[in-house]
């Protein structure tokens, strides 16, 4: 019975907070009610202020916990934005490569094919960097969770990719050069492997990718007010209205990634 009292007195008081909006400040403990609420302090808003502290604790503790997770959204958007970049970078390089290493000379083509090996190992270094970040990141928000898989995506062209000494690994997505497979098969056909690494293969795919994640940046780690919303709704409107329901469900994603990350 104590658990149902305690969960009906949850849910019910969500559902309120959900209606009314929620804003966090410096609370003393004489004007906390006042603070919270904005408003005269009544014995109703009293008791909600109360029970909403006995599940996330007092206002400035809850102050300290948002602060906590802007500085680590920004950390995120920081190496996001790094990763993203550094990608972006190897794979207009790679793209714009020029895979026909075949010199009149057999020193022309030793240093043309040295000049594609360099641009295709950096290239999976930063691509692997890439993987790893988002993979890392995954439980940030389902938004990070898809990017990550769709890093992964290469394992499906594993088949294409090992032809020109590029191997996939199927559980990380982690990517690994064969630089004498790379070099035998830039001797025997380059058109083959730009096909399969450059504009429209490899670099052309990860490239998207990387603009994809830069597009999504301000949602992959939802931000303080999308999960606590920045306006009181109008207390006319029902307890159960559809802009309740997903309030709450923005604040219990809050408690959820407070209690994550600290």
């Amino acid at each position: 019975m104590a658990t149902i009292f305690s969960t009906a007195r949850q849910t019910s008081l969500m559902y309120q907070i959900a209606n009314r909006g929620l804003a966090f400040g410096r609370l003393s403990n004489a004007n906390a009610q006042n603070s919270f609420w904005g408003e005269r302090r009544t014995s109703s808003r009293e008791n909600r202020y109360n029970a909403f502290a006995s599940l996330y604790g007092s206002g400035p503790q809850i102050g300290r916990l948002l602060k906590q997770y802007s500085a680590a959204q920004k950390q995120f958007n920081t190496e996001a934005d790094k990763t993203t970049a550094n990608l972006k970078k190897s794979a207009a390089a790679l793209k714009s490569a020029d895979f026909n290493v075949n010199g009149q000379t057999a020193a022309e083509t030793d240093a043309n094919t040295k000049a594609v090996l360099g641009k295709v190992n950096d290239f999976v270094n930063q691509y692997n960097d890439a993987v790893k970040f988002f993979d890392s990141n995954a439980d940030v928000s389902s938004r990070v969770g898809r990017m990550a898989d769709t890093f992964k995506e290469e394992r499906y062209f594993s088949r294409s990719l090992q032809s020109v000494g590029v191997t996939t690994d199927a559980a990380t997505g982690q990517l690994k050069v064969d630089n004498d497979r790379l070099t035998e098969a830039l001797k025997k056909s380059p058109k083959t492997v730009e096909a399969v690494l450059g504009k429209n293969g490899l670099a052309g795919r990860a490239e998207a990718r990387a603009n994809q994640a830069t597009f999504q940046k301000g949602q992959l780690f939802p931000g303080v007010e999308s999960l606590v919303g920045k306006k009181a709704v109008d207390p006319t409107q029902l307890n159960y209205s559809n802009r309740a329901l997903l309030q709450q469900a923005n604040y219990n994603r809050l408690g959820t990634l407070l209690n994550l990350y600290f």
